[in-house]
């Protein structure tokens, strides 16, 4: 199980296409998302609202998800999309989530994380 870790730590945080993925996700939301320990970059989160955390966990799920859909349709297809498109894909789900959040479309004070994920 250790090797499968290592494998899976390497996918979503440390192969080439994963971390072009993650700097353009960072432009879009200008926040820094973790390269590699979630648990303890979570916790150093405390300080934000609890919209901001539910849209960056949105953000963390959502990118692991679609990195790890397009491994398997690259060794199965033999295909790879660039990280471009795998962002935009990750853009249009967040922005349909997080309008679907009553707490974020009720809230009056959207949080600066949180306009940057709605907006394009």
């Amino acid at each position: 199980y250790a090797e499968a870790d290592k494998n899976l730590e390497h996918l979503l945080f440390h192969c080439v296409y994963s971390r072009k993925c993650k700097d353009l996700v960072e432009q879009w939301i200008k926040f820094k998302l973790p390269d590699g320990d979630i648990i303890t970059w979570w916790i150093k989160l405390r300080r934000k609202s609890s919209i901001e955390k539910q849209c960056i966990g949105a953000i963390i799920s959502a990118l692991g998800y679609l990195i790890w859909m397009e491994r398997n349709n690259s060794r199965m297809q033999h295909q790879l999309q660039r990280p471009e498109i795998l962002v935009e894909q990750l853009k249009t789900t967040i922005q349909l989530r997080m309008l679907n959040v009553d707490s974020v479309v009720q809230c009056n004070r959207k949080s600066r994380i949180v306009e940057q994920m709605i907006r394009k």
